[in-house]
Order: structure tokens, then C-alpha cells, then sequence
């Protein structure tokens, strides 16, 4: 794993995560919020919509997952922060987001015709900043635009060492355009 944050404490509990992983195409992921729960930013839970990679339709899911430990992940980019995280506070968040509607928010239908984990993400990230908890975001276009730029970075950068199928996670330095409430 490599830290660019240069912080061994990024990941720790509590901290939020925004995850892009991998898909066939280069420069399209996977969007996903992951809450971490332990020290090393190994073990925590996923939030994101899925269709099973086109095979079933759009559902969300909330479930554990070890996102450094993912061959799909490309990178974690901490964006907020659940104060004294523990179970609940992971069920606590699932309550918030599972309310996200699997449908191309009215604000992005001018940019998106069909509904994506990427559409969802945008949308949780809204309701989260909009209910002021967790994660403060007053815009989503910059956020999306820098995770995607660092991640679409990362993954030409491993293709060309020869790593692109085996490459670690990396921990990226967060961002001002997502940041925890105080």
C-alpha cells in the first residue's frame, strides 16, 4: 500500500472515504463511500449503488468491506468523518444514505441521462452536506472532477510501470472540496 497523504493516520476509524475502483474502461469507475472502522484503513463498510456490473438491476448496498485489500480499488481519498465511530455509527449512516433515490437527481439531469453509482454518489454526498453531518461538500462537480482527475492519475501511472492489474490501493492526500463538519 502506498500513502500519499504521507499520514499513516488518514484511514483511521471514522474517517469517510470517497473509492473509486476499477471498471473495463480506463478513466470510468465504480464510486463508492466507505466508512472506515478500524486503525489501518483496512475494514470498514461500503455505501454505493450496484447493478452487479450491468447484470441485475440498480440496488444499494451497505455492507463490510476491506478497501486497501480490493484488487478493483485504485484509490481512497478520506472527503469526511464520523465522530466516535462504532457499529452504530456505520448503521447510523446507512439509515442517512439508504434514503438516496436510485434515479438521476432533477439537479444532474442536464449532465446525466441515466442513473450510475456515480449519480448515487453525487447524491449522498449532497444529502450528507444538505443534513450537515459526516461530510461537508458545498460542491460536487469540483469533488467528482478532482477524484476522478487523481484516480484516472493513478491508473495511467500503474499502466505504465506494469502494474495495472496488480497495483496497490493508494491513500490519496484529501481534498479541500470535501472535508468532515466540526
Amino acid at each position: 500500500m502506498s500513502n500519499a497523504a504521507g499520514n499513516d493516520e488518514s484511514l483511521g476509524p471514522g474517517i469517510i472515504a470517497a473509492a473509486l475502483c476499477k471498471t473495463t474502461d480506463t478513466g470510468k469507475y465504480h464510486w463508492i463511500i466507505y466508512l472506515i472502522t478500524d486503525s489501518c484503513g483496512n475494514s470498514g463498510f461500503k455505501y454505493h449503488a450496484t447493478n452487479q456490473m450491468g447484470a441485475a438491476p440498480w440496488h444499494y448496498e451497505y455492507t463490510r468491506w476491506e478497501g486497501l485489500e480490493s484488487a478493483r480499488c485504485v484509490t481512497l481519498t478520506p472527503i469526511g468523518r464520523v465522530p466516535n465511530c462504532n457499529e452504530k455509527s456505520a448503521d447510523d449512516m446507512d439509515a442517512i444514505l439508504r434514503e438516496v433515490q436510485l434515479e438521476v437527481p432533477q439537479v444532474d439531469r442536464r449532465k446525466f441521462d441515466r442513473f450510475t453509482c456515480r449519480t448515487w454518489f453525487r447524491a449522498a454526498i449532497r444529502k450528507l452536506n444538505d443534513k450537515r453531518i459526516y461530510v461537508r461538500c458545498p460542491d460536487v462537480d469540483l469533488l467528482e472532477d478532482k477524484l476522478t482527475r487523481m484516480a484516472t492519475a493513478i491508473e495511467m501511472m500503474n499502466y505504465h510501470k506494469g502494474l495495472s492489474d496488480s497495483a496497490p490501493t493508494q491513500i490519496m492526500k484529501a481534498t479541500d472540496f470535501a472535508t468532515p463538519w466540526l
